[in-house]
Parts: C-alpha cells; sequence; structure tokens
C-alpha cells in the first residue's frame, strides 16, 4: 500500500508540474492566433496587417526560440541545488541574467540591422512601413519577455508549479485583452498589437518578481566566477541546445519531406502541411510532461530522494507512453473535424485526414521517447539525445525520399515516414537508457 501511494504522489506531482508547461506551450499558439485574428479585422489596414505579421513570425520566433534555449534549463539548474539557498540563489540570479543579457543583444542586433534585413525578407511598401515600428516595439518586448520567462520557470524549479500556472494564464488573457483595447479602443491599429503584448510580458516580469519578493524565494544577487560561472553556463547551453536540436532539425527535414510530397503534386503538400501542423499539435502535451518530469528529476534528485527520482522516471515513461495512446486515438477520431477547421474539403481533407492518423500511430513511442529525453538530460547525456534526434531526422528524409521513389507510391505510403522514424527514435533511446542502467551511469 505504501508503495502505491507512494507511487500516487508521484504521479500527482508530474500531473502538477506538468500544467504549466502545457499551458504555456499551448497559449503561445493561441496568443499567435489571437494577433492574425486581430489583424485580419484592422478594416482598411487588414490585409497589409496580415502580411506583415507573417513576415514578422519568423523574427519573433528566432525571438522565442533564444529565450526557450536558456530559460527552460533553468528549472533543471535551480532545481539540482534546492537544499543550497547561497548556490542556487546565485546560479538563478546567474542564468536569469544570461538569458535577459543575449535576448537584449539580439534585440540590439536586430533593430541595428532591421533596415536592410525587412527588405531581404520581402517586405515593402505599407507592409514594410508597418514592421518597423512593429517590429522595434517587438524587440523591446523581448527583453521583458525573457525577465518574466527565466523568473517563472524558476518559480517551478522552486517548487511552485500552481503559482507559474496562474501567472501563465493571467499574462495570456492580459496579452489578448490588451492586444484588443490597444488596436481598437485606443485606435492604435496594427502598432497597438505590438504594445499590447509589451504591455502583458511586463505584467508576468512584475508578478513573477513580487511572488519570489513575497514568498522571500527572490535570487540574491551573487556573481559566479571562475569555473562554477562556466559550468552552469556549459550546463544552460548544454541543455537549451538538447531541448531545441529536435525542433530545428524536424524544422529542416520537413523541407525534404515536402519535396518528395511536391512530386506528387500541389494537393498532397497542402495536406501534407495540415497533418504536420496537427502533429505538432498533438505532441505538445508529451512535450509537458517531458518538461515537467525533468524538472522535478532535479528536483528529487537535489533533495536527496533518490528512490522517489527512479520511480518519477519510471512513471514519466509510463504516463507519457499512455499519452501517447490516448492522443492517437483521439486524432484518429476527431480528423475529420481538425482538417475542416483548416478548410480543407473534399478529397484534399480526405488525403489530409489520411495523413493526419498515419502520424499519429507512433504518438506511443513519441510520448516514451520524450520522457527518456527527460532521464538523460538530468543525467547529462544531453549529447546522446542530440544524436538520436538527428538519427530520427535523417530516417525520416531518408525514408521520405526513398519511398517516394517506389514505383506506384501514394501519399499514405510516403507519410509511413514519420511513424517510421519516431520507432527508429524510440529503439535507439530504450537500447541506450537499458545499456546505461546495466553498467551503472543510470540508476532507474
Amino acid at each position: 500500500m505504501g508503495g502505491a501511494c507512494r507511487s500516487g504522489k508521484v504521479a500527482l506531482d508530474l500531473f502538477m508540474f506538468s500544467i504549466p508547461i502545457t499551458v504555456s506551450l499551448i497559449a503561445e499558439l493561441l496568443t499567435a492566433a489571437a494577433d492574425m485574428f486581430f489583424a485580419g479585422h484592422l478594416n482598411g489596414q487588414s490585409a497589409h496587417a496580415l502580411a506583415a505579421m507573417s513576415f514578422a513570425a519568423p523574427i519573433v520566433g528566432m525571438f522565442v526560440s533564444v529565450q526557450a534555449l536558456l530559460a527552460l534549463p533553468i528549472g533543471v539548474v535551480v532545481a539540482r541545488l534546492i537544499g543550497d539557498r547561497e548556490r542556487r540563489d546565485g546560479r538563478f540570479f546567474f542564468a536569469t541574467v544570461v538569458c535577459v543579457g543575449v535576448s537584449g543583444l539580439l534585440s540590439a542586433a536586430f533593430v541595428a540591422n532591421a533596415g536592410w534585413l525587412l527588405p531581404a525578407l520581402g517586405a515593402q511598401g505599407e507592409e514594410l512601413i508597418l514592421l518597423e515600428g512593429y517590429l522595434v516595439v517587438q524587440a523591446a518586448s523581448n527583453v521583458v519577455s525573457a525577465i518574466g520567462f527565466s523568473l517563472a520557470t524558476g518559480i517551478r524549479a522552486l517548487g511552485h508549479p500552481i503559482v507559474e500556472t496562474v501567472i501563465t494564464t493571467v499574462s495570456v488573457v492580459a496579452d489578448i485583452a490588451l492586444n484588443a483595447f490597444c488596436a481598437f479602443g485606443l485606435n492604435l491599429g496594427f502598432m497597438g498589437l505590438a504594445y499590447g503584448t509589451l504591455a502583458s510580458e511586463a505584467i508576468c516580469a512584475v508578478m513573477c518578481a513580487a511572488w519570489l519578493m513575497h514568498a522571500r524565494l527572490f535570487p540574491v544577487p551573487h556573481v559566479l566566477r571562475g569555473k562554477e560561472a562556466i559550468m552552469c553556463l556549459r550546463e544552460l547551453v548544454e541543455i537549451g541546445v538538447a531541448q531545441g536540436a529536435p525542433q530545428l532539425a524536424s524544422s529542416i527535414a520537413v523541407v525534404f519531406s515536402n519535396a518528395a510530397m511536391a512530386a506528387m503534386g500541389a494537393d498532397q503538400v497542402a495536406a501534407w502541411g495540415i497533418a504536420q501542423r496537427f502533429y505538432m499539435l498533438a505532441i505538445t502535451p508529451m512535450v509537458g510532461v517531458s518538461s515537467a518530469a525533468q524538472t522535478l528529476l532535479a528536483l528529487y534528485e537535489g533533495r536527496g530522494d533518490i528512490e522517489d527520482s527512479k520511480l518519477l522516471a519510471r512513471v514519466a515513461v509510463c504516463l507519457s507512453a499512455a499519452l501517447g495512446v490516448v492522443t492517437g486515438l483521439l486524432s484518429a477520431c476527431g480528423a475529420d473535424v481538425f482538417v475542416a477547421a483548416f478548410g480543407a474539403v473534399g478529397l484534399l481533407g480526405e488525403t489530409a485526414k489520411e495523413g493526419l492518423v498515419i502520424l499519429c500511430v507512433a504518438l506511443p513511442f513519441v510520448g516514451a521517447s520524450q520522457a527518456l529525453d527527460a532521464i538523460l538530460i538530468v543525467h547529462g547525456f544531453s549529447r546522446y539525445i542530440i544524436a538520436v534526434c538527428l538519427c530520427r531526422n535523417v530516417s525520416f528524409v531518408i525514408l521520405a525520399l526513398c519511398l517516394s521513389t517506389v514505383q506506384g507510391a501514394t501519399y499514405g505510403f510516403v507519410a509511413l515516414s514519420v511513424p517510421l522514424a519516431d520507432c527508429v527514435a524510440a529503439v535507439l533511446l530504450f537500447a541506450f537508457i537499458r545499456r546505461s542502467c546495466r553498467v551503472g551511469r543510470i540508476a532507474l
């Protein structure tokens, strides 16, 4: 009975830590969709605003990616030293400064080069005029956002995921409300969307700082020097790259898979794009569980709860795999509704549905892989995650290109490249974990 209660507590902790991360990931999708919606209702500006928003997407995406690379690892860096207040504060403060500093340098570099960069992206005329002001404000928002992102991740790592969830939810609601108010209530138009975002990011940062000070957990400024600073920076980069590499590699691999689909016609490319969008949405809850497991594993080890850490690792793998099964079944049942929401009807809708179902076949393997990634990161094997990620995406590309050359190959046949590649990644991760457990490098 004691073992069952213990397993239940660990599973509950994992669930509670997963919520804020999943909310944040979904919130990012919602706020982007809301901005596009508002931009499309700016009356005479609508067409230009939508075009400008599309041009701004890769720039804003770059800001977010760099932030995530440096802010998400704070969860592990802080949690590992949960029992050592002085060193924990030092690393928390150092990691936050690094994230904010790099984000500030990136924003400054963009503003200094916007004059030639925006035309190089293809923006001209009215779109260029709208972009110039909008992205300058977004560059400032990027710095403020880095503060809030870093502090919110630290709050979760300190063992308060519900607080992070509340702050994240409030900031998302504020972003949507303030964007609408500034754009339409204050008649600021397209620029109002940028000012609303800046204000909501400031609210998030202030709420995080205020809560940390109220709870007496705000990191006392402490300068790390020498080997400790280098070690902390290296840890941030290694974990950040291990978390960011899969998304970057997947994006590159999709370019090649699009080429394989293009050989079959434009409709297949469109259907493939819809299926890929859904696939990214479907794995979001599993990414949330993986990130939560990563923070909790570091937190347990920082407290010296080795047995709970082992139990958590097993629960995370099982929970993520089960989540993959549920998501896969829901995807198959709701495929019609999703493709219809994208305006895909008739033959295009049927093709998109077929690809969507095929992509979700291996979601249980994806879930297990995500949890295994978290285990490897906490145990210092980030480089192996990158290696498996490269193997997965190289397999994806090779399979897609090879299957497309088979005589009589169909869209569904080529789409099998994704679940097959996901299975390859899962097998490699399981093999490495098993070998590491056998030689004592990882204890599960």
